[in-house]
């Protein structure tokens, strides 16, 4: 096999990487919500 040639990935490889991805950006994402809320209560008490 040289180095040039490309395989695609097997089907289940496939969703497994693809729900890896989409677990870690929902977690980040919800993280950030969480954030951002507590964030404006801050903003809101020091008014």
């Amino acid at each position: 096999m040289h180095a040039t040639d490309r395989m695609a990935a097997a089907p289940k490889a496939a969703r497994i990487g693809t729900m890896t991805i989409m677990r870690r950006l929902y977690l980040q994402l919800s993280l950030q919500t969480i954030e951002l809320l507590v964030m404006q209560r801050g903003d809101a008490a020091q008014a």
